[in-house]
């Protein structure tokens, strides 16, 4: 084939596909606006922002069917035209190296720059668009008030519920004053607002009420009915405080959605009540009744802070081909999967800590010591542990605390009872974003019921005690550092005794690693699977175009969707089936390691491309015989 004849083509075939691709990427782009703008309330900057961001996302899905019409469209000009005929005429053959070698080599080019886009450029832009949404949290919550009178989001202490009249978005100098007036230091917090970051956000509320229902897992678990909110404050105004979330160093891998982001969020109440609801002891009513006592606290400054995840959906088409193999490899990357083990990895701190503690109590007493106080437990027998909380029933319990007074005297407290429970918590503090969970220290409750309490020497009869203390991580917990998901599958690596994951929490965590190991290969053949489709397609569209002998934009545009369709839903169905999971079974116990999809599954998202690679070559040879 002639390079004149070659540049005819090509630059025909450039025009009309350039044209169309901008064309479907910017109609494609405008559609996936149009439920951020309607459902989130974005404002002009951030439309224009997700706007830049989709378009290379919604290219990549438009250059198939760009590519199709483009060589239907010309080669069916050419034949319509009959100057297919006179190539012929010319000894110039309608093979692949002949008249089709256009069609070649913009399917080869399309190929290339498809592999740059879907393994770095789409996968980063896919993730600004969502950071980009929820990057003003404040007027998304304005937003949710202003339409429904209710905010509600998950943090690390419960379900949080903001209900108003009205929530408006203040002025940078209105901002400036609040913070400054909103100094809450010497309350107890571990950070001020006045040492929040200048890109803190606000938003104003009037008639505020805040509610704080208690976590998913504890109402699941039975120990908490549900909707019965822990904390309730009332405020005629109210300013909500966001501190947006700063990456701290992290490389290019842990600044996807790999990494987990967290907003820190307070509520400065004006002339604000706190209604406390105490639920008592783990499984026992705070009153005969039933019902938790409510205790009102006037003058009550603020709410929080509370932690609240960045709502940015951990999804495979964030991430890049590198990240995706990486993965693969290391399963504990995946914040889901850290969150499970992290989750385990508190029970067994927790197992471990009662445990050696009721050890203790029963040799020679435990003693334990923390914020200037020491406490001593004695029992003539083992205590039990139930869903993680010591307990003694029935057996003598002698519980000792000694504190200094201002004086320099010892203040001695001694409390008898047959009936005892500590509960222990691991801590990880807000102020320090470096500090993990196996130096965090333990929040420790000691309740003794019906206990005769004796005070330097003056006793008590009948008496309720329960006395709550943080201390250092002790020497006696295990060092769980290094811990991964293997870990925890292998049963006969992490022998933990009362903390050991049940069986289940390892269906769950199975079930999560399957599914996980699933979407990530399934997104890998996915990926392949469209570049050899827009490497395939043009050849498709360019014999298409001539046995239609049709320049008609409709015949074009109808004709060349029909690949493109069969290959784009043949692979997002098969990547639906890469991820499903059935129920974990007795079998799947006994090898967690097999949790990968099956070559069935995989196959399904290159049939599509099998299908058009028949469809096509056939197509070929029917143009060569004609």
């Amino acid at each position: 084939m002639g390079l004149t004849l070659f540049g005819y083509i090509f630059r025909d075939l450039v025009r009309v596909f350039l044209l169309a691709a901008v064309a479907l990427a910017g109609v494609l782009s405008f559609a996936g606006l149009l439920r951020p703008l309607t459902e989130q309330g974005l404002g002009a900057g951030q439309a224009a922002t997700i706007l830049a961001w989709l378009l290379p996302a919604m290219l990549v899905y438009s250059l198939p069917i760009a590519a199709l019409f483009a060589t239907t469209f010309v080669y069916g000009r050419l034949a319509a035209d009959n100057e297919s005929v006179g190539a012929k005429a010319a000894g110039i053959s309608a093979g692949p190296f002949g008249l089709l070698l256009p069609a070649l080599v913009l399917g080869g080019l399309l190929g290339l720059g498809t592999i740059g886009l879907l393994g770095i450029l789409v996968p980063a832009a896919n993730l600004q668009v969502e950071k980009t949404i929820w990057t003003n949290l404040a007027r998304l919550t304005a937003n949710q008030i202003n339409r429904s009178n209710r905010a509600s989001f998950q943090s690390d202490a419960g379900a949080i519920t903001v209900f108003a009249d009205r929530a408006v978005l203040p002025d940078a100098d209105t901002i400036e004053e609040l913070v400054a007036q909103s100094d809450v230091e010497g309350d107890g917090a571990s950070t001020a607002l006045t040492s929040l970051s200048p890109n803190v956000q606000l938003v104003r509320l009037e008639n505020a009420y805040v509610v704080r229902y208690p976590d998913e897992k504890r109402r699941r678990g039975g120990r908490l009915p549900a909707q019965v909110p822990e904390e309730i404050y009332a405020a005629r105004a109210a300013t909500i405080f966001i501190e947006p979330p700063v990456e701290r160093g992290k490389s290019t891998f842990e600044q996807t959605s790999l990494s987990r982001q967290e907003f820190v969020i307070y509520v400065v109440l004006e002339d604000g009540v706190k209604f406390p609801r105490s639920v008592g002891v783990v499984g026992r009513p705070a009153t005969a009744e039933g019902e938790s006592p409510l205790v009102a606290a006037a003058s009550t400054a603020r709410f929080g802070p509370v932690r609240r995840d960045v709502p940015v959906r951990i999804n495979s088409k964030f991430m890049s081909v590198e990240e995706l193999r990486r993965l693969i490899g290391q399963p504990d990357q995946s914040q889901r999967i850290r969150d499970m083990v992290h989750r385990q990895v508190v029970l067994d701190k927790r197992a471990a800590f009662l445990t050696t503690l009721a050890r203790d109590a029963a040799v020679d007493g435990a003693e334990i010591a923390g914020e200037g106080r020491v406490f001593t437990l004695t029992s003539d027998a083992v205590g039990r542990i139930e869903d993680l909380t010591l307990v003694y029933d029935g057996t003598p319990v002698i519980f000792r605390q000694q504190r200094p007074l201002p004086d320099g005297t010892t203040e001695t407290l001694e409390v008898w009872s047959d009936s005892a429970t500590v509960n222990a918590e691991p801590l990880v503090p807000f102020s320090d974003a470096s500090a993990s969970l196996d130096d965090s220290p333990f929040l420790v409750t000691f309740r003794l019921d019906d206990a005769a309490v004796t005070i330097d020497g003056e006793t008590t009869i009948n008496r309720d005690i329960e006395r709550r203390v943080v201390i250092p991580a002790p020497d006696w917990t295990i060092d769980f550092a290094g811990l991964t998901a293997a870990d925890y599958l292998d049963d006969t690596s992490v022998a933990i005794g009362a903390g050991r994951m049940s069986s289940g929490d390892k269906r769950a965590l199975i079930k999560r690693l399957t599914m996980q190991n699933g979407d990530v290969v399934g997104e890998l053949h996915a990926r392949g699977a469209f570049i050899v489709a827009c490497l395939m397609l043009p050849m498709v569209g360019a014999a298409m175009g001539l046995l239609t002998r049709s320049g008609n934009f409709l015949v074009a545009f109808a004709l060349s969707t029909i690949p493109a369709a069969v290959c784009i839903a043949m692979i997002l169905f098969g990547q639906q089936l890469a991820s499903e999971v059935g129920p974990i079974t007795d079998a799947d116990l006994e090898r967690p390691g097999d949790m990968m999809p099956s070559a069935a599954r995989l196959a399904v998202i290159w049939s599509g491309d099998a299908v058009v690679a028949i469809g096509g070559a056939l197509l070929v040879w029917r143009v060569r015989r004609r």
